[in-house]
């Protein structure tokens, strides 16, 4: 008898906004989840992701990373707060404090960067799980 696939983020069609400045990481980023049935939506900075907020898209999980050039991961939160939005946002970043840079701006969970696929997809499930 063999054991049932682990649920994964695809069973529940998910909308994913990747919100980073290395197009590298943006695009396996954004690979990965779609294989796993995920609608991914990129910004290359905080300006960006906020311009496709504010027309409407509302994703069900945000990756951000903190550290951008123009509208870094700080201006995104405080631009996220005064629209009311009520996304699970998932902070990336290399910073060595990284679960205290998510817990200063309100994050509901981090990456470490450098991070493994799998922590990716078991962090997105737990986010959206908990939303």
């Amino acid at each position: 008898m063999t054991a049932a696939p682990k649920s994964r983020p695809g069973g529940r069609n998910l909308r994913v906004f990747i919100v980073e400045d290395d197009p590298q990481l943006s695009a396996h980023l954004a690979d990965v989840l779609r294989l796993e049935g995920c609608a991914v939506v990129t910004a290359v900075d905080g300006l960006h992701a906020l311009q496709f907020l504010t027309e409407g898209f509302r994703p069900d999980v945000v990756l951000l990373d903190m550290h951008m050039d123009g509208a870094d991961g700080w201006d995104f939160f405080a631009a996220v707060r005064q629209l009311e939005l009520d996304v699970p946002i998932v902070v990336m970043t290399g910073d060595p404090n990284a679960a205290q840079c998510a817990a200063d701006v309100g994050a509901a969970s981090y990456l470490k960067k450098p991070f493994e696929t799998e922590q990716l997809l078991v962090v997105v499930d737990a986010v959206v799980g908990s939303a």
